[in-house]
């Protein structure tokens, strides 16, 4: 799928074309022409009602599926991608997400599934038409009594449907090719492209055909294949103290046939804090890498580059796996994320329709992020959905106490970590002697509290032995 915002996806969409219609009963094209063919009396009908430019509304269909190529194409008629359901209708697909560590892992999305051609270009011209939940014009540029041109309206999309500057210029060298312009009057004639500033050209070896599934991209010649996914365009990340050894990209290096390379400013210094707003997992015949989309201003129009992840500096964070009650009253601010927030994987905001009721949060795990004086606590929580969700707690000076209810058992190691009779760090805290403590009283104990230390991220438990309480390391429990 192209960079598009995760704003796409309030609504519920990510959008279909299909080629069953006229007689023709599968969604596969053979060739790029073929697949414009087919596909161009239906696209022309649609975009009439809807006033829409039917030459940009083929070539974002054909720039999305790979001319018909990917599996949501070929399986459900789905060649924008759109997620969810359509008319309760929907194809589950494995996605790919990442732990803590950086392990890949794989989870279940569902994606719009719909019957024919028809019914998915009417969806996807009824959202361009109609807009996003409380943003009925977002976009407007892209309608006919609005752009003068279907470079206009190409243009228009840059920014809102996808995020990625050349968006814009693909499109319309598709157009071009395959002079789609006669689609939209009946005349041909030749668009305009989209210049693209000073930079400089690398070519990538052998030409590449791209085709695109769920947010993975497939290089085909080199076997490259790019899994991305967005935050909400927000974080600041600084630049590391190697950031000048690497290069700035119009497109991750290596999956595309002629890829723009730039130079960093004079002016930037390792520390300098630039906006990542999307990242993509490399996995080829080369090894695997991560690449960040980065800008160096707020600006929504503000030009975008991708970078190999030695360019920037992450905070690292911590995960506890603990389940402590936390009170709404020790949040930060009500606004629930699918990552800790500002962490390696980029984090987008997600709706909790109980967030302004709720009172307590169950966690069932603790990221603490960050370093010495400026480290962030985070809780992960369960939505109603059954979704994780993380939210932040307030920072607080010292070490936060919180309650807690569950049985531990004691490492084969614990050993090395001592008792205490407060929480180290604490004013006059003691440390106490092992030998004092029963073997048969220590195979399973009870946790009551936890203190989180953010500054040195650690936690301390507060056990249960016999009749006595004492503090100890959470790494001495499992």
């Amino acid at each position: 799928m192209s960079h598009k915002l995760r704003i796409m996806f309030i609504g519920v969409f990510t959008l279909v074309l299909s080629v069953n219609f006229m007689g023709v009963h599968t969604a596969k094209a053979d060739t790029a022409s073929d697949f414009i063919s087919k596909l161009s009396p239906v696209v022309k009908t649609v975009a009439k009602k809807y006033n829409l430019y039917p030459s940009l509304m083929l070539a974002q269909a054909a720039l999305e599926s790979s001319y018909g190529q990917s599996s949501l194409a070929t399986n459900d008629y789905n060649y924008f991608g759109i997620k969810g359901s359509y008319n309760g209708q929907s194809d589950t697909l494995k996605t790919a997400e990442y732990d803590s560590s950086g392990n890949i892992y794989y989870v279940n999305s569902s994606f719009r599934k719909y019957p024919n051609a028809q019914s998915s270009l009417e969806d996807y011209a009824n959202l361009i038409r109609n807009g996003l939940v409380g943003a009925s014009n977002f976009y407007s540029g892209t309608w006919k009594e609005n752009a003068k041109s279907v470079n206009d309206a190409a243009t228009a999309l840059v920014g809102k449907y996808a995020t990625d500057p050349n968006y814009a210029n693909k499109l319309i060298s598709i157009i071009n090719k395959y002079n789609l312009t006669s689609l939209d009057s009946g005349i041909t004639e030749q668009s305009n492209t989209v210049a693209n500033g000073d930079t400089n050209t690398t070519t990538s070896g052998t030409t590449t055909v791209s085709t695109t599934t769920n947010n993975t991209t497939t290089a085909a010649s080199d076997n490259v294949k790019v899994s991305y996914y967005d935050g909400d365009g927000n974080e600041q990340v600084p630049l590391s103290s190697g950031f000048k050894k690497q290069v700035l990209y119009d497109q991750i290096s290596g999956t595309a046939s002629n890829v723009k390379s730039y130079n960093w400013k004079s002016s930037l210094k390792a520390g300098s804090l630039v906006y990542a707003d999307r990242v993509g997992y490399v996995k080829g015949n080369s090894g695997n890498q991560t690449w960040y989309r980065i800008r160096f201003t707020n600006e929504s129009n503000a030009k975008r580059y991708w970078v190999k992840s030695q360019s920037l500096k992450f905070p690292t964070v911590k995960y506890f796996k603990f389940a402590p009650t936390v009170t709404a009253n020790l949040l930060s601010k009500r606004v629930a994320y699918d990552h800790v927030y500002g962490s390696n994987t980029l984090s987008s905001k997600i709706t909790d329709p109980d967030i302004a009721s709720r009172v307590k949060y169950t966690a069932n795990m603790i990221g603490i992020s960050g370093s010495k004086n400026n480290a962030q606590v985070w809780i992960r929580y369960k939505l109603s959905s059954g979704k994780n969700a993380w939210i932040q707690i307030k920072r607080v000076s010292g070490i936060q106490t919180l309650p807690v209810s569950v049985s531990k058992r004691l490492s084969a190691q614990y050993g090395k970590y001592a008792l205490y009779n407060g929480i180290p760090g604490t004013s006059g805290v003691q440390e106490q002697s092992w030998n004092t403590v029963s073997e048969s009283s220590i195979s399973t104990v009870n946790v009551d509290s936890i203190a989180v230390d953010a500054n040195t991220k650690t936690i301390w438990a507060e056990i249960k032995i016999g009749n006595q309480k004492y503090w100890i390391n959470n790494n001495a429990l499992y």
